[in-house]
């Protein structure tokens, strides 16, 4: 899908940002949001093999592969073609130049979450394929260094902060690692978050009475659910690992 702006932004021409689709989280077809139109952007978003957008009913062939090397190669084609390479002989269009006026050399990926590690994927096999890229957005991408730990404390519904009482800073903390005490560490299997549907959680049974009660920590926030199957993090303790 190629929107472009109602509204020209510059004479000239418009640059372009594909949009990177996620892997581990149901797309819903073409993405439209972020809106980058409204910048005076031409916007590209493509759908994962197997995948309908539910909107127009366009559907992509194929089978969907997890982000492995078919969801791969095609990130790389829709870079070429938006980079104003022939990406496919085949395809009826010879790139994007031939749709709308573009600003050559104003070419970006913006990726959210997940859709980040397809993104550097594609970046790190077939960079050299991409003359005319300019800057990679990745937001919340999970394999970029930026540290993000619940372990170590969170917000709960009512804006109050859950603090993990083994976890001291500046103690605990360094740059390549925390330093955490599961010595405590418990798994209630009935425990249900508003936050995710996930049964079953991961807390610090710091009264010792065997069971979550007031007071305890409770490693609790998002989880995610993948392909039917949730994430949950490794406890050291191999009789906790259900």
């Amino acid at each position: 899908m190629v929107a472009s702006p109602l509204v020209p932004r510059y004479p000239e021409g418009a640059g372009i940002v594909v949009v990177a689709s996620p892997i581990f989280t149901p797309a819903k077809g073409f993405i439209t949001d972020p809106d980058l139109t409204l910048l005076g952007l031409i916007q590209v978003s493509y759908l994962w093999p197997g995948d309908t957008d539910p909107r127009t009913g366009a559907r992509s062939t194929g089978t969907f592969d997890y982000g492995g090397v078919h969801s791969v190669n095609i990130l790389r084609d829709v870079l070429r073609f938006a980079a104003n390479r022939n990406a496919r002989q085949e395809w009826p269009v010879c790139c994007l130049h031939d749709l709308h006026p573009t600003l050559v050399g104003e070419l970006g990926v913006y990726a959210f979450a997940d859709a980040g590690i397809a993104a550097i994927r594609a970046l790190s096999l077939y960079g050299s394929q991409f003359q005319g890229l300019q800057y990679f957005i990745g937001r919340e991408v999970p394999s970029v260094d930026t540290l993000s730990a619940m372990e170590t404390g969170y917000y709960n519904d009512a804006g109050q902060p859950v603090e993990n009482p083994f976890y001291v800073y500046p103690t605990n903390f360094s740059f390549g690692s925390l330093t955490l005490n599961y010595t405590n560490l418990r798994w209630d299997p009935t425990y249900t978050s508003s936050y995710s549907k996930a049964a079953g959680r991961p807390y610090l049974d710091l009264d010792g009475n065997g069971k979550i009660s007031a007071g305890d920590f409770i490693f609790d926030g998002q989880i995610p659910v993948m392909f039917g199957k949730t994430l949950l993090l490794h406890c050291p303790d191999a009789s906790l690992a259900e």
